[in-house]
């Protein structure tokens, strides 16, 4: 996910996924429940799926990488990731 400085990112939650959030490059300031704090690029952070999470301010363009585990309820891959790609 990209951002922009001056960007948010509402309150939400994932209930049946936990999310593992990488912060690429930028920097912004999520909060989880009722804790925020700053991250920088090569911070890590694990948002469980019952928890409120947000990113209410970004500093500086903020690229995360957001890997869920388990994939959303309902998701389905109806093509390849990348056309080409061969196992």
């Amino acid at each position: 996910m990209n951002f922009k400085a001056g960007q948010s990112l509402p309150a939400h939650r994932h209930e049946s996924s936990t999310l593992m959030l990488n912060v690429l490059g930028g920097k912004g300031t999520p909060r989880v429940n009722s804790e925020t704090g700053a991250r920088n690029a090569g911070d890590y952070l694990s948002v469980k799926g019952e928890d409120d999470f947000e990113i209410p301010a970004v500093a500086e363009d903020m690229t995360l990488l957001v890997s869920p585990d388990p994939p959303p309820m309902g998701y389905t891959r109806k093509a390849p990731v990348r056309r080409g790609y061969r196992r």
